[in-house]
């Protein structure tokens, strides 16, 4: 016993029987206190666990929960995946007044062509006088017009080429005819190739839509197999402005790419679009990497491109790429609709966000579109104020001037947030709230 109390055996001897006693017991009960902080060392390390497991959990739930709630306007999801219950968005604010043309509207009929483009004319004259009856002459100088447009009726023409072969009477040579060269070789004229191009092409039918098409407009009957070789005879035909209009797109000053997946011959390819103001180019590629995308932008031009956040852009440089902006409120309106400072973060970039849409659509319209009044460190001023009074940048980083000069940082921090990846530990070290303010900076338009 003595060993155990650290003491040696000639001081235990000289110990009093009743400190002995005491010693003992003192030396059973911190035994049992250790015995019993062991296990409470345990239980609160098993609940240390099962409280990083539930906000696990929490994160997971809260994750699956925006899912559930996506729809075309907070995510990339298409329209006709929103659910039966989701509300369509207004077109504007409510005014009170039923839909349609409002009393006192003048109305916008269809005009009346010019006579030298008027196929027939029918000439209305009366006989007789509803009167009197007597015998009318004459013509009226200003008459009544009322114009009926009808398309005629489309039957295919069908164009047989006899080629002869005529025997020689002084010598026996056989002697044929050959094709003119204006005959086109297959089955079908160049008209009916366009239409079933356009149809094909251009309205995006299917091969047997578009036979039936020609069947019951023409009275043409084409096989889908045909269809599918007219296809190719056009798009051969058609090579040549292809690649003009892809080389007008690339010099242009705003352009408009995505890509969007594509299965060709049992294979996923890629559907590429660059679109501009007058000509409109599309490419399949094998993938939607950085060398697709290359091939699509032209490198040496200096056009602006607008797209969304995919990493294959991440190339341009900054006053080349401009980010699209129907991305981003659909981001910034996933991060509104949660709750903390990520709906703060979300609110204050809905506010430009909206402003900035505004102003397109006002200058869309002829417009002039709001007055920017600030820009660079003005604008940033501006927008700590008016983070200041909404509670923005109360926990940013004190080094986060920078960002709104590194555009990756910020997307990644707003990737963060609008990926529902951003909990209480902030994983981004409160760089999305930098973000938000650096981003907000961007744009200050006159409340005036």
């Amino acid at each position: 016993m003595w060993r155990d109390l650290g003491m040696i055996e000639q001081d235990w001897e000289r110990t009093p029987p009743a400190v002995r006693s005491l010693l003992v017991s003192l030396k059973q009960q911190v035994r049992l206190l250790e015995i019993r902080c062991a296990a409470y060392e345990r239980e609160l390390m098993m609940l240390r666990q099962q409280a990083t497991r539930i906000e696990d959990l929490q994160a997971e739930i809260a994750e699956l929960r925006e899912r559930l709630g996506q729809t075309s306007r907070n995510s990339s999801r298409p329209p006709s995946s929103d659910p039966p219950h989701q509300k369509r968005r207004a077109s504007g604010e409510p005014t009170g007044r039923a839909s349609g043309g409002q009393p006192g509207h003048q109305g916008r009929g269809r005009g009346l062509k010019p006579v030298e483009e008027v196929d027939h004319v029918v000439e209305l004259r009366p006989a007789c006088c509803v009167r009197c009856g007597q015998l009318l002459l004459g013509d009226d100088p200003h008459p009544e017009r009322h114009q009926v447009s009808d398309v005629p009726r489309a039957k295919a023409e069908v164009t047989e080429y006899r080629r002869h072969t005529v025997p020689c009477l002084a010598c026996g040579a056989a002697n044929q005819a050959p094709w003119p060269e204006e005959m086109p070789r297959g089955s079908f004229g160049p008209r009916a190739q366009a239409i079933i191009g356009y149809l094909a092409g251009r309205l995006g039918t299917s091969q047997r839509d578009a036979a039936e098409a020609m069947a019951v407009l023409h009275g043409l009957e084409v096989s889908v197999g045909s269809v599918s070789a007219i296809e190719r005879q056009v798009s051969e035909a058609l090579a040549a402005a292809v690649a003009g209009a892809r080389q007008f797109v690339a010099r242009q000053r705003a352009q408009y790419v995505d890509e969007t997946s594509w299965p060709e011959g049992g294979q996923q390819k890629w559907l590429w679009v660059n679109a501009t103001a007058e000509v409109t180019a599309f490419q399949v590629l094998a993938g939607r990497g950085t060398k697709q995308a290359k091939t699509v932008i032209d490198e040496a031009a200096k056009g602006v491109i607008t797209s969304d956040r995919l990493g294959s852009y991440n190339w341009l440089t900054q006053r080349r790429r401009q980010v699209c902006w129907s991305h981003l409120t659909r981001d910034f309106r996933a991060m509104a609709e949660r709750t903390g400072d990520s709906a703060e973060v979300g609110q204050a970039l809905l506010r430009p966000s909206r402003r900035t849409l505004q102003a397109v659509g006002s200058v869309a319209r002829g417009g002039d579109g709001p007055r920017p009044v600030a820009s660079g460190d003005a604008a940033r001023r501006a927008a700590s104020q008016r983070a200041a009074r909404g509670r923005l940048a109360l926990d940013a980083p004190e080094d986060a001037s920078h960002l709104s000069e590194d555009p990756q940082a910020v997307g990644r921090a707003l990737d963060l947030c609008a990926g529902g990846r951003c909990r209480a530990d902030q994983q981004c070290g409160g760089t999305c709230v930098a973000a938000g303010s650096a981003v907000a900076a961007e744009i200050v338009w006159d409340a005036e």
